[in-house]
């Protein structure tokens, strides 16, 4: 798929009680699996005091799957279709957690409230870097919002990215060294490569669009809802240029 041929996302968020992930990797569909249990809060914020819910369930990843996606009544109903090989305009990315988590509510920024708990008390934040065109070179984020991804933070969970030569762009410094806000200077934790991003950051409100359950706007289990809002964008990497 071609960075032009994506233009809807489409997201499912599953909650795992027991088993294990997908272990082979499916036709026409790339699979990207993650260990059970690992999930720990590392905290990066002023004080190390911002509320963490004593009922939460972290957001243990066990694995995403990315395949092209067809739907016939796409502009008005892009949810019913069907998975395919190639040639695809759309793309369907389903992301599976271990427990019941549920969606973000906003962090206080941008002039919204402070409200991370909006919709229950294990929140999802947290980025999806999508790498359109295979290209290294090309992506990724410019100033502040770059301290937030991938590159930036990956070396603080103990590993570094084993694949694409990108081990060299990753942070391994505290602020003033790696994180000084200089694009040209190594490391350059700024070019992953992604071209899109699903972000979910709290940074803008969202809205309900329909809440199956008790109608409580609380997700709870066995619930399917749709979420809209600012969730896909386009990397900050290509704002200069596409202004």
């Amino acid at each position: 798929m071609t960075a032009r041929a994506l233009n809807i996302i489409i997201v499912t968020m599953l909650a795992m009680d027991g088993g294990s992930a997908a272990s082979a990797q499916e036709e026409g569909a790339h699979v990207f699996l993650d260990a059970r249990g690992d999930a720990v809060v590392r905290r990066t914020d002023p004080g190390n005091d911002g509320p963490v819910s004593p009922t939460a369930t972290l957001p243990d990843l066990l694995s995403a799957r990315l395949s092209g996606w067809t739907a016939p009544n796409s502009a008005t109903d892009p949810y019913t279709g069907w998975n395919v090989d190639s040639d695809a305009h759309l793309f369907r990315l389903d992301v599976v957690f271990a427990g019941l988590v549920n969606p973000p509510g906003t962090i206080g920024q941008n002039g919204e409230p402070f409200d991370p708990f909006q919709y229950g008390p294990s929140p999802v934040f947290g980025f999806i870097e999508i790498d359109a065109d295979r290209d290294r070179d090309t992506g990724g984020e410019l100033g502040g919002a770059a301290t937030q991804r991938y590159l930036a933070n990956v070396a603080r969970f103990g590993s570094l990215p084993g694949v694409n030569g990108l081990a060299a762009r990753a942070a391994r410094s505290g602020a003033g060294q790696d994180y000084d806000g200089d694009f040209s200077s190594s490391p350059q934790f700024e070019r992953s490569g992604a071209d899109f991003v699903l972000s979910l950051c709290g940074c803008h409100s969202s809205s309900v669009v329909s809440a199956g359950g008790n109608g409580d706007l609380v997700f709870e289990s066995g619930e399917t809802w749709v979420l809209r809002g600012r969730f896909f964008q386009r990397s900050g990497g290509y704002q200069c240029a596409s202004g």
